[in-house]
């Protein structure tokens, strides 16, 4: 299972939210299990995809 989310950003953010989000999500809660965090950027889905 996993989850997608979209962000739409202003040039010259791409890698501060990279780091916001990675480190937000993976350190979201202590788990027995890793989440891993993937990140694709593109100006379209499949672009996008990783």
């Amino acid at each position: 299972m996993h989850d997608e989310l979209l962000f739409e950003i202003a040039p010259g953010e791409e890698e501060q939210l990279r780091q916001l989000v990675h480190e937000g999500m993976e350190g979201v809660m202590k788990l027995r299990v890793p989440l891993e965090v993937a990140i694709g950027v593109g100006e379209t889905w499949k672009d996008a995809a990783h």
